[in-house]
């Protein structure tokens, strides 16, 4: 059986050296001659699938080891008795731990108030859910937009409502096309007009949920607006003018760790195994159990949350390296590799830090880090 994959997808060997010959390819140039004799295709968001990359060949299922599936024509496939598997869930605690720390980090820099401010979360799954709580750990009130939803973790209100009411909106939606839920360019002219004139956005969800010429204007007129930009339109040739509007800019990594990235590979080994009637092998818990924790106190002066948080997640080494790209003649060459040789980040659960050593310890149990003394209930 032969399984092509994209090279950036960590764990291929530890889940199916035993089950499959792996062929390694780069995501975004994977092509119908590469996978004309695979049984299975594994895939991130960069890797277009649909029916002329797969017609003629041998693949019968294709899974995405990421959250989202709107890079799979899922109904061409399904036509052509294709399954598709995806990872929901997978790098969610990332996601959150980067918004967290870019929450912090815009206090620091810009004075953006955390404390006892709105945050307007647009779209409650896996990722919505987990930020609703961190946000109540940074001492936020919590306001909750997700149509498909009767009830949430916090208030819930409609698109218009939270827009009016939120000094803080993080986007968390799926990219889909049409349909009485679209959410492809949810964010137009009409919704950027309704944002408050120093209202902070942060998007992390996919590049089309947000309309980025409306974006431009409406910041244009509103300079104290923040905008914390990880997803783009056109990747991985994005917009400059957005790229030098942002405050904080990162080339879509908000949900790159190591974790999260094995957890993807996992979740679907687990799926055909079911599926294709394979004995389980692989262990998620052995396999995450062998990571060695790291002592925060080493990496950070952690009598700053701001500055454990970035010890972490390191926005802003991202930030600069994203923007260094502009004096480069390929931008797009660079922004795929940034993301092809990112370094190793775990999440803030592999971290620890001695009994209450140092001031912050306690909101960094809460956000998931080991701290010597506290119990997670």
């Amino acid at each position: 059986m032969l399984l092509v994959a994209d090279e950036n997808i960590p764990g291929l060997e530890a889940c199916f050296a035993s089950k499959a010959q792996i062929r390694r390819l780069p995501g975004r140039h994977i092509g119908a001659e590469d996978v004309r004799d695979a049984d299975l295709l594994l895939v991130r968001s960069v890797t277009q699938v649909n029916r002329a990359l797969l017609k003629g060949s041998k693949v019968r299922w294709v899974g995405t080891c990421t959250i989202g599936r709107d890079h799979i024509d899922e109904v061409a496939l399904s036509d052509m008795g294709v399954g598709v598997l995806s990872a929901p869930g997978c790098n969610a605690a990332a996601v959150v731990e980067y918004v967290v720390t870019a929450l912090v980090v815009l206090e620091r820099l810009y004075g953006l108030p955390v404390v006892g401010s709105t945050l307007g979360v647009v779209g409650c799954g896996q990722v919505g859910r987990r930020l609703v709580e961190a946000a109540r750990f940074l001492g936020m009130n919590v306001i909750v937009c997700d149509p498909l939803l009767r009830q949430a973790p916090a208030p819930l209100v409609s698109l218009e409502e939270l827009l009016d009411q939120a000094r803080i909106v993080s986007l968390h939606v799926p990219l889909v096309h049409g349909g009485l839920h679209s959410t492809y360019q949810m964010l137009g002219p009409k919704e950027m007009a309704r944002l408050r004139p120093d209202a902070c956005l942060i998007q992390t969800s996919r590049g089309g949920v947000v309309d980025e010429q409306a974006l431009l204007a409406s910041f244009h007129e509103h300079p104290d607006r923040l905008l914390v930009m990880d997803v783009w339109q056109g990747e991985p040739w994005i917009n400059p003018e957005v790229l030098a509007r942002a405050a904080i800019a990162t080339p879509h990594v908000a949900g790159y760790s190591y974790e999260g990235k094995f957890r993807g590979t996992w979740m679907i080994y687990q799926q055909l195994c079911r599926h294709l009637g394979w004995t389980p092998e692989v262990s998620l818990q052995e396999c995450l159990a062998q990571l060695t924790p790291i002592n925060l106190d080493t990496l950070a002066d952690c009598g700053s949350l701001a500055s454990a948080l970035l010890a972490m997640v390191p926005l802003l080494r991202d930030d600069a390296a994203l923007r260094a790209l502009r004096n480069e003649p390929d931008f797009g060459q660079g922004f795929d590799r940034l993301r092809k040789e990112y370094p190793l980040r775990f999440e803030f659960s592999n971290y620890s830090l001695p009994e209450m050593k140092h001031p912050v310890c306690g909101m960094l149990h809460a956000l998931g880090c080991q701290v010597d003394g506290f119990y997670r209930v």
